[in-house]
């Protein structure tokens, strides 16, 4: 594996912008993919289970502290926005590129992640057997849901 991106930096550096931009597409094309099927054909939750039952089964001391220590997970997402940062002795104009590409970073993953958030918790009606489930992501648990919905 390291061979392989030796060799890719070294003697395809000038293909990778377009690669990465072909991932991009990628990337959009199968978000899409992934989550209009969920949208189409999956059960629905309420309303007012989506936002208004907060639940306290992991042993917190509160439902408040179990509400934040569960949007960890979330929060994680946004992680890496300033890997530009890192590299801002290589880029040029640094002083206005790189807040402006962490900003659009941050913007772009929010555009992304925010419906989705809401399409899992839209989806998953019995948050009991999305916990029990033996994947133990109920993001999968809504996947599979609708398949196997899809199947019987």
């Amino acid at each position: 594996m390291v061979v392989i991106a030796y060799v890719t930096n070294i003697y395809g550096a000038k293909v990778l912008p377009y690669w990465q931009n072909a991932f991009f597409v990628l990337h959009i094309l199968v978000y899409f993919a992934y989550i209009v099927p969920i949208w189409v054909s999956a059960p629905i939750a309420s309303h007012s289970q989506v936002w208004t039952e907060f639940r306290n089964e992991g042993g917190w001391s509160s439902t408040g502290l179990a509400v934040l220590v569960g949007q960890l997970t979330g929060i994680s997402e946004q992680v890496g926005i300033d890997t530009t940062a890192h590299m801002s002795e290589e880029v040029k104009n640094a002083s206005r590129t790189i807040p402006k590409t962490i900003l659009i970073v941050y913007v772009l993953n929010f555009v992304l992640l925010f419906p989705a958030l809401l399409t899992i918790c839209y989806h998953m009606p019995n948050l009991d057997d999305a916990l029990a489930d033996t994947t133990t992501y109920p993001a999968i648990y809504v996947r599979t849901a609708r398949l196997l919905r899809d199947l019987a």
